[in-house]
């Protein structure tokens, strides 16, 4: 296997985003941000007690508490990158990449020196082996405790959303232009400022309540439009849309009441929404989290509204999932011909329009590559077409691909930190690779 910088001379595309550029946000983030999500972890497992037997709190400290101790210490001493040592079922497949990566850089592979979203996403598999290796009695989900804050913060967002979602009946046949789906699309796009991995939580709540434009959230890149366009000429008796989601809290209420208003309001047939098969990058949903907001919604705690609306999704045409290759470090482009991807690839090509929802799907879905921002997003998706995409994305890292002329220099000159403080977005559409 080719190293990712090795496959971008050999392709001559950019170079991949990477801790080694110390002027770069990759390496304030490998620096900085990620030694302190490990801390946090290690400090909310210990106060989670109550949870544990007596011996499950003697393998928590040893194991996961410990565990998290000496994977904080490998990272900050930019020590070699180890051999997974627990026996899930995708143990080999890491530790067959790690051990070509060796060999083909000719030296071990580190935290410092490898592409960021391979190291990063190395950081989130080594915690779940701890959870593996720790083998509790109980489940545990080392984010459990930042997720439920960030449900609990939602209320605000969920009432305005929910609403917009109820009040979208059969829109799709009306001539008004589908302002229910567009202003969902709207908070979808603000909410995706819940992201626990940024430690901005408050500040994310509070712009989710309202819609992008009033949040003052820059919108470099509107393609509603195409969207909706794409859903019509499908035919909304028969549209398949799925939804590949982000993080927990705003963000997934926001998903669920946009799938919702697909539904509801006869813009698509059936809706397919897509989870992480374990807990990964803080906040990202999985089926339980799915189920737990659907709980909370039911409960009354975001108004009548949010009750309505869980009431509905149960019995509506919406299935949920989760696939193993969501929580590689693959990109995109590799899906269709990796052996871990090729099933996931098929089961999206049936769909007619893929959203991929954050920060964490733009940077697979473009290889996470230093583009050039005028970069047609055609080239920068590369073999990744399974279907129309739709990608709804606040920036919050320093790639982006398919602006125009112009428009990173005035973002710049209006925020110099305009890619990775959460202060621009993208709704942005790509047709089908035959259209």
């Amino acid at each position: 296997a080719q190293s990712s910088d090795a496959a971008a001379q050999v392709d001559n595309l950019p170079e991949p985003l990477s801790a080694r550029f110390v002027d770069s946000f990759a390496y304030k983030t490998v620096r900085d941000r990620l030694p302190v999500i490990l801390a946090k972890v290690a400090d909310s497992v210990c106060r989670r007690k109550s949870e544990f037997n007596s011996t499950d709190m003697d393998r928590v400290k040893s194991v996961i508490i410990g565990g998290v101790s000496r994977l904080r210490n490998e990272l900050q001493t930019d020590k070699p990158l180890l051999p997974l040592s627990d026996s899930a079922s995708d143990t080999t497949a890491w530790n067959d990449y790690l051990a070509e990566l060796t060999e083909t850089l000719g030296r071990a592979p580190s935290w410092f020196k490898e592409p960021w979203l391979y190291v990063e996403c190395y950081m989130y598999r080594r915690l779940l082996e701890l959870v593996n290796l720790a083998d509790l009695t109980v489940g545990i989900d080392l984010f459990a405790p930042e997720k439920r804050q960030s449900l609990l913060g939602s209320a605000a967002l969920a009432a305005a959303a929910a609403e917009a979602a109820l009040a979208a009946e059969a829109e799709a046949e009306a001539a008004n232009g589908a302002p229910q789906l567009r202003r969902l699309l709207r908070l979808c796009l603000s909410a995706n400022l819940a992201d626990l991995s940024l430690s901005a939580l408050a500040e994310a709540h509070q712009l989710a309540a309202d819609d992008a434009n009033s949040s003052g959230l820059i919108i470099l890149l509107d393609h509603t439009d195409q969207f909706v366009d794409c859903l019509r000429q499908r035919g909304p008796a028969v549209a398949v849309v799925h939804i590949v989601l982000d993080n927990v809290g705003p963000e997934l209420v926001s998903d669920l009441c946009l799938a919702e208003c697909l539904l509801r309001g006869g813009h698509a047939a059936k809706v397919r929404l897509h989870t992480k098969a374990a807990p990964w990058f803080v906040s990202d949903a999985t089926e339980l989290d799915l189920a737990a907001t659907l709980d909370w919604l039911a409960s009354g705690s975001a108004g009548q509204s949010s009750v309505q609306l869980a009431e509905s999704l149960p019995v509506s045409p919406l299935s949920s999932g989760s696939d193993p290759f969501w929580t590689t470090w693959l990109a995109f482009a590799d899906m269709e011909t990796s052996p871990l991807g090729a099933k996931l690839y098929k089961k999206l090509s049936q769909a007619d329009c893929v959203v991929l929802k954050g920060d964490l799907n733009y940077r697979k879905a473009v290889s996470d590559l230093a583009w050039p921002p005028t970069a047609p997003l055609a080239k920068a998706v590369g073999r990744f077409r399974p279907a129309p995409l739709l990608l709804v994305r606040t920036l919050k890292s320093n790639v982006v691909a398919g602006l125009a002329p112009g428009q990173a220099e005035a973002a710049d000159a209006q925020h110099s930190d305009w890619m990775v403080a959460g202060k621009c977005g993208v709704l942005q559409f790509l047709p089908a690779e035959n259209a």
